[in-house]
């Protein structure tokens, strides 16, 4: 789901929760309700969530790996993240990735002993 349909979707929700609270709507208003209901269902489909808890697991994973480069940088100034990291040739994003990640992995062994 991409910005332009969260904001949608969140309108929706406002609509929706205004509709139940029982405010009056103007007649052009409460015309467009049974379309904009159909709307946030179709929105809010069991697929589209699943998508977006797949898309969420993506990005913690991405934060995970960026906070503990952060991290690993701020405790150790005089190293480069090239000291934590293989080189890789080519250089692909999922090879950063993978590499990153087996560099956590090593750390938490070596921070548990």
């Amino acid at each position: 789901m991409n910005a332009e349909q969260q904001k949608r979707l969140h309108e929706l929700a406002l609509i929706m929760l205004r509709d139940a609270h029982g405010e009056d709507f103007t007649d052009e208003q409460a015309a467009l309700l049974p379309a904009q209901i159909e709307e946030y269902r179709r929105l809010t489909e069991p697929q589209e969530i699943l998508s977006l808890l797949e898309e969420n697991g993506r990005l913690r994973a991405n934060s995970e790996r960026y906070l503990w480069m952060r991290s690993s940088f701020v405790r150790n100034r005089k190293h480069s993240l090239v000291w934590y990291l293989p080189m890789l040739s080519p250089l692909t994003a999922d090879g950063l990735d993978a590499n990153i990640d087996a560099a956590i992995a090593a750390s938490l062994e070596v921070a548990n002993g």
